[in-house]
């Protein structure tokens, strides 16, 4: 695995909500797209809601969140979808639109522009 790179937050995330509950796999693979650019993506709050989590962005700028195309060079999933942060630097909060607590049980960091450079991201989970 590569770097945590430019604010990569995640090539895949397996979060639990709950022994009650089946684990919720966020891969972001239905934000995959063919473009040669990134999409970018979040509302003026810096606030991205996939799933049943909301990624807060403490940057706020719209978008603050892209993911680049499939076939991008720059992308760290090749031929899937890396959701990552447009700016390094600023922490992303990651928790449950309803509030409740959940149990991370695996997070993927990549170079998100696959160039092996460092900078310095900070993540809280809530």
């Amino acid at each position: 695995m590569k770097l945590l790179v430019s604010g990569a937050i995640a090539a895949g995330i397996l979060i639990s909500a709950g022994a009650a509950q089946a684990a919720t796999v966020l891969d972001f693979e239905d934000l995959a797209h063919t473009e040669q650019t990134a999409l970018l993506l979040g509302d003026a709050q810096g606030q991205l809601a996939y799933g049943d989590f909301l990624f807060r962005h403490s940057f706020h700028e719209t978008p603050s969140f892209l993911v680049f195309g499939r076939n991008d060079a720059r992308n760290a999933d090749a031929g899937g979808a890396t959701l990552g942060s447009r700016w390094d630097r600023f922490p992303v909060v990651v928790s449950r639109l309803d509030g409740d607590s959940f149990d991370l049980i695996s997070f993927d960091f990549a170079d998100i522009r696959n160039i092996g450079a460092r900078h310095a991201n900070h993540f809280q989970f809530t």
